[in-house]
């Protein structure tokens, strides 16, 4: 398999927070969403988490590139999950201790 080409990389569209938003909001990381066709491909949502280091340098970790299949099954399985008592309670005790 070739190597990675990053100019046959092509974001289409971003989503999500930026550093500029996430520092105002004091968030030390965050989650954002792009469009991405790589080499003129099918194009994939890629999801990645980025977050500032105590030294107040940035990381990007990829979380993963779907396809529109899995990003139809995850909406389903998320919709699924939110409905979850259990998970519910987990998520108003997260906003409630955010502030």
């Amino acid at each position: 398999m070739p190597a990675y080409d990053p100019s046959k990389d092509k974001i289409i569209e971003t989503f999500g927070d930026s550093k500029k938003r996430a520092k105002k909001q004091n968030k030390k990381s965050f989650i954002s969403f792009s469009l991405a066709s790589y080499n003129e491909g099918l194009p994939k949502l890629r999801i990645n988490r980025m977050g500032e280091k105590k030294d107040g340098t940035y990381y990007v970790s990829s979380l993963g590139g779907l396809t529109p299949q899995e990003v139809l099954f995850l909406k389903k399985k998320l919709k699924t999950l939110t409905k979850e008592k259990s998970f519910r309670k987990a998520l108003r005790r997260e906003i409630k201790d955010a502030g």
